[in-house]
């Protein structure tokens, strides 16, 4: 069970907050996912609620949207305001499980929605406690304020830099900030810049689609420990890198932090362009669409609904590009060039060092000029190795920390290489690993309570659902989700550790397989669930666990790894409608091989019938 709203919200009426919840009721989800029912807990009362449902509301940009969860509506007591705290309790129908409960969540009835609220425009005069010509100095005003819940309105179009508070607070709400006009949050315009935004507010709030905060010039969002378990908040706005998904900054990828955004963050209805990252780490990810994005996506977040993905690809960063030649011709028997994991190439004669380059990565690196780049390492070669070696430039526009072999994926090689008498081709790559959603164990931490349902993705070149990690994987619900990928080859969904009340069910792998790595130290217990799935190939690798409930699948050819009972028939263009513009509505095979359903809405909120198709969609 996971919060579907953003918590420490404040309101003046009334606020609509809800959960997604469900477990296993012997081998199905279908009444009522599991669930006898939720109980929302608030300020000394209680409110079951016996059932989940369909709730319909305006996101940060005035559309509808309609989601499936447990939903309630908390309302401020007349003449009351403050602090609420909420917890939500689901109970299952089997009785061998735990209720599971969260919270407190904070939530404040306020006689006005925002304690102070400021402008910031960038070129009429300032009018202190009224508007700034920057975000940092309204951050500092209010800061100094002590603002609980204020707002921010940009009112003139243009690039605005994210700024700070000045040091590090956070309010009992979220400091919201919106535009009236289409404003750019950006980082300083400066190869010498390229630093993390660190506002020192916790709990952001970027409301709505005239916000764009651009990260050409960003390697990420910081997010500050301690003081108010506050989160940054992306509120329907949109979130990119303007110099678009193929683009490199000093040579180099964007990667530069193991995040995109600090913290636990939640996305809501937001539009996400061109980045890598984009959602790791989440502690909410609804209703967003992803386009052109690469490296990870979702991973490690603990509620990924409603989503949509679309050109989700990292090849261009993986593909050898070639960078330089070399070749020796002199007298020496043999001639050899190495490249070490820490890009110091060495030259050899006859076995013997006759020279050393050493590749620098940092910001005085590219700044010097002289061992940062691929052209650097054609001048060592030609002007300072003996007589005899020499060195051809092709491709100057990836940082020579890059330089391998072909299909090293920049990767070091330590073997010494002959160059004597032939020309050896260097090649620029990186090692990139893209999963769309990947869980794994923090070192003795048991990842638990996570869900991942109704998201669509077409046009994937990674691996969809990962998980692995030792001790293991707890309370985990993967269900109503749809993948079509562009590059099947080489990626495989995978089921990994020691899994405790793990469901996936009425999934749709158009063109990526499911592997169940029993050879590494994939296991079950009597809680788990995998059924009513349909991929190309399911295959248990290792020693099959006899109790393990896999039942109800689908794949398009069967072979000796796949699980018993499992049917076959057709391949991704027969299947579907038409999985690769996202209509993953069953045809053929699918239709012919009804199963028992597990879970009674799908992925459209159609209600399945009893014997129902296996995947994603009912009809």
């Amino acid at each position: 069970m996971r919060l579907m709203v953003a918590p420490s919200q404040h309101f003046t009426e009334d606020l609509l907050v809800g959960v997604m919840a469900g477990a296993n009721d012997s081998g199905s989800m279908l009444d009522t996912m599991g669930l006898d029912h939720v109980t929302l807990h608030l300020e000394g009362a209680q409110q079951i609620i016996p059932e989940p449902q369909f709730a319909t509301f305006d996101d940060a940009n005035g559309v509808p949207r309609t989601y499936f969860g447990w939903w309630a509506r908390i309302r401020k007591p007349v003449g009351l305001a403050g602090e609420m705290q909420a917890y939500f309790e689901a109970v299952p129908r089997d009785a061998s499980m735990q209720n599971r409960v969260i919270g407190p969540f904070s939530f404040h009835a306020s006689e006005v929605l925002h304690d102070i609220e400021v402008e910031v425009a960038a070129t009429p005069a300032e009018v202190p406690g009224s508007r700034y010509k920057s975000i940092g100095a309204a951050l500092l005003y209010l800061r100094t304020q002590g603002a609980q819940n204020p707002r921010i309105t940009i009112v003139e179009a243009g690039d605005y830099v994210m700024g700070s508070a000045g040091a590090v607070y956070g309010g009992s709400g979220y400091c919201t900030i919106t535009a009236s006009a289409p404003v750019n949050i950006v980082g300083p315009d400066s190869s010498a810049s390229f630093v993390a935004f660190r506002p020192l507010w916790k709990g952001l709030r970027f409301h709505g689609s005239d916000i764009t905060i651009d990260f050409r010039y960003s390697p990420g969002l910081i997010h500050e420990t301690g003081g108010p378990a506050r989160q940054f908040w992306f509120d329907g706005c949109k979130l990119t890198n303007s110099a678009g998904r193929e683009s490199l900054f000093r040579k180099n990828i964007y990667d530069g932090a193991s995040y995109l955004i600090g913290g636990e963050p939640i996305f809501t209805e937001c539009s996400t362009t061109n980045l890598h990252r984009a959602a790791i780490g989440a502690e909410l990810a609804r209703g967003n669409r992803l386009t052109q994005c690469w490296s990870d996506a979702f991973n490690g977040a603990n509620c990924v609904v409603y989503n949509e993905i679309e050109d989700f690809d990292s090849r261009w960063f993986r593909e050898d590009v070639l960078a330089m030649t070399l070749s020796y011709s002199g007298p020496a028997t043999t001639a050899t060039i190495e490249g070490w994991s820490s890009r110091i190439f060495i030259a050899k004669e006859n076995g013997v060092e006759i020279g050393r380059f050493t590749v620098g990565t940092g910001f005085n690196d590219w700044l010097g000029g002289t061992n940062f780049s691929v052209s650097n390492v054609v001048d060592w070669i030609n002007e300072d190795l003996p007589a005899g070696w020499t060195a051809s430039l092709v491709d100057d526009s990836r940082r020579a920390a890059q330089l391998s072999t072909q299909n090293r994926l920049g990767l070091a090689f330590t073997a010494p290489v002959n160059v004597k008498d032939v020309s050896l081709n260097l090649y620029c790559a990186w090692d990139i690993h893209a999963d769309l959603y990947q869980k794994q164990d923090s070192g003795s931490i048991v990842e638990e309570n996570v869900l991942v349902a109704f998201n669509k993705g077409i046009g994937l070149s990674a691996q969809d659902i990962f998980m692995f990690g030792t001790p293991g994987i707890n309370d985990m619900l993967v269900w109503n989700n749809a993948f079509a990928n562009s590059e099947p080859v080489g990626d495989r969904s995978q089921l990994n550790a020691a899994h405790s009340h793990v469901v996936i069910a009425h999934n749709s792998w158009s063109t990526q397989g499911v592997w169940l790595r029993g050879d590494l130290t994939y296991q079950t217990d009597a809680y788990c669930l995998l059924a009513n799935n349909v991929a190309p190939e399911l295959r248990w690798y290792g020693t099959p666990e006899p109790d393990a409930a896999v039942t109800g699948n689908h794949v398009q050819a069967v072979d000796a790894l796949t699980p018993p009972g499992t049917t076959s028939g057709g391949n991704k263009n027969n299947l579907f409608v038409s999985e690769a513009s996202g209509n993953f509505a069953p045809k053929g095979a699918l239709l012919s091989n009804l199963k028992p359903a597990v879970v009674l809405h799908d992925l459209n909120g159609s209600i399945r019938q009893a014997e129902s198709p296996a995947g994603a969609v009912a009809a």
